[in-house]
């Protein structure tokens, strides 16, 4: 698969660099992120460079898609959001993260209309999943107002924490 870079309003998502790696360090410090995410806990330097210098190689096999976003015209890094590929039938888990001086911006909003319009016009996507931990409020309005429906209780915990599922289909996105 070929690196896409992605326009989604004041937005431009793109694969992460070597230069990004400082900062994906200091925005995983944020205990939300740790808490939210599937980081890991501690989040040390080197688990930055092993996600950018990992991106690439999963970008190239089909995996996934690992995505920096930036303010379009400033180029200024407000978070990072992924799609991770299911095994070729169609479904795709999405996630992400948004810096802490940046949340309620519509970041996370345009990240994931980002990564569903390009899941299903690129790689035939025809829905995606979000798995939200049940405390996680934000990111639950957010997948209502993005479409998604709950589809119940997750088996698969996030940090030990109760998640659910939320599914959309990108068919007629």
């Amino acid at each position: 698969m070929q690196p896409p870079v992605l326009e989604q309003g004041p937005f431009t998502l793109r694969l992460p660099r070597a230069e990004d790696v400082s900062w994906i360090f200091h925005a995983c410090q944020d205990p939300e992120i740790q808490r939210y995410t599937m980081v890991p806990v501690p989040y040390r330097p080197a688990d930055a460079v092993t996600w950018v210098t990992g991106a690439a190689a999963r970008c190239a096999t089909g995996v996934a898609l690992d995505m920096i976003v930036a303010r379009t015209e400033t180029g200024e890094l407000v978070g990072a959001a992924t799609l991770q590929i299911a095994d070729g039938d169609g479904e795709a888990e999405l996630g992400y993260w948004v810096d802490r001086d940046a949340r309620r911006e519509g970041v996370a909003t345009a990240a994931v209309a980002a990564l569903e319009r390009h899941g299903a016009d690129e790689l035939g996507i025809r829905s995606a999943r979000l798995r939200i931990a049940v405390e996680n409020v934000a990111s639950r309005r957010l997948a209502l107002a993005l479409g998604y429906e709950l589809t119940g209780p997750d088996d698969d915990p996030c940090k030990g924490l109760e998640t659910v599922s939320y599914v959309k289909s990108l068919a007629s996105s």
